[in-house]
């Protein structure tokens, strides 16, 4: 089934490449001349818009209402073995390299510490009915049991995050 599907394919091709030859030689177009990457789509670098006469804070400087800065300027260029660079200070040689203005004390949240683990006859690694429930489980992961166990660590990670959010807030 496959190898018909793939003749077909192929006798496709070449019908399609034989019939757009045909046409452009009636044309008077010579297809072996013809540059087609002129016809692929031209990319660029995307690039941000310059705004000049833009005042700000840096440092741990007072701002005007009278909170404490943290915003710093870094320089970004691509090296010449294709590698990005940051950097505070301007690089002297490099005339493409690009200013950004990082805030520190944007998108700052304190990493949780996993809780630990319960000690089970599984986790000690002891237990014949420990090893069957294990080789059970990883037998068909269709099973009632594995789905049931899916479901349980889910609700527990779901605890989890509903703590850190209320630690959060």
């Amino acid at each position: 089934m496959i190898k018909y599907i793939l003749f077909r394919l192929v006798l496709l091709i070449v019908i399609v490449g034989g019939v757009v030859s045909y046409f452009a030689y009636l044309n008077g177009i010579d297809l072996n001349r013809i540059d087609f990457r002129q016809f692929l789509p031209k990319f660029s670098t995307p690039t941000l818009p310059e705004v000049s006469g833009l005042k700000l804070p840096f440092g741990n400087k007072e701002s005007q209402n009278g909170q404490s800065s943290s915003i710093t300027k870094v320089y970004k260029w691509r090296g010449d073995d294709g590698v990005w660079h940051f950097s505070e200070q301007a690089p002297k040689d490099v005339t493409s390299a690009q200013a950004i203005f990082i805030d520190s004390n944007t998108n700052i949240i304190a990493a949780d510490r996993l809780p630990k683990k319960p000690k089970t006859p599984m986790a000690q690694g002891g237990g014949k009915n420990a090893a069957q429930n294990n080789t059970q489980l990883n037998l068909n992961p269709y099973s009632q049991d594995t789905i049931k166990k899916l479901i349980s660590d889910a609700k527990g990670v779901q605890q989890i995050l509903d703590e850190r959010a209320k630690r959060l807030e």
